[in-house]
């Protein structure tokens, strides 16, 4: 699920007011505000070796523009991620840029492909096997009402660091199918994704 433009309200805590309070460790991701919270917790996914959800959404930067994306393919030295369309389309007509992961890995991207009418494009992008991104679970299911949702993105007031929101799924009935969350979302987080408790976007 990629988000533009999303009912704003605060933000809220699941687990506690810092780190150590949060019962599922590696699966911990916190807010900047100190809000803990715990994801995989119906796949159980206690792994250490599992990859955050947190390391598969990048900062996408094309000319005078920016937001977030999300990886969702990579295989064979070759990535794929979803982003706004209104990120690429407000650099001036450019189609070639940068995304940089979590931990600092950059990749040059082109855009592969726009949707004709709503705001989202896909991007691919070359990787070294010893550089390969993480690519985020796809959800099979539309999530149930009032269920926890993680927003992540690359918000400008954050410095364009990685910036993480918890909230409320409320529904889809609005323009073009919006999802409504009370997940706070500000510029630059276009283009970034929604996660349920399963860690799937």
């Amino acid at each position: 699920l990629l988000f533009v433009f999303i009912v704003l309200s605060q933000s809220v805590a699941f687990a506690g007011d810092n780190k150590s309070s949060c019962c599922c460790k590696d699966r911990c991701l916190c807010t900047p505000d100190k809000h803990c919270g715990c994801y995989g917790l119906k796949n159980k996914l206690t792994n250490s070796s599992t990859p955050r959800i947190d390391e598969t959404v990048c900062d996408v930067n094309i000319q005078n523009s920016g937001g977030s994306g999300v990886v969702i393919y990579a295989e064979n030295g070759l990535g794929v991620a979803l982003s706004a369309k209104h990120v690429v389309t407000h650099s001036g007509g450019a189609n070639i840029g940068n995304i940089t992961s979590k931990n600092g890995n950059n990749y040059k991207f082109s855009v592969m492909a726009y949707h004709r009418s709503e705001d989202l494009v896909a991007i691919w992008f070359n990787y070294n096997e010893d550089k390969k991104p993480v690519k985020a679970r796809l959800a099979t299911t539309t999530p149930e009402g009032n269920s926890n949702i993680w927003k992540i993105g690359y918000p400008i007031d954050s410095g364009r660091k990685i910036d993480v929101k918890t909230g409320r799924y409320i529904n889809r009935n609005g323009f073009h199918g919006m999802m409504h969350t009370t997940a706070y979302v500000n510029s630059g987080d276009s283009g970034g994704g929604f996660f349920n408790d399963n860690g799937e976007l």
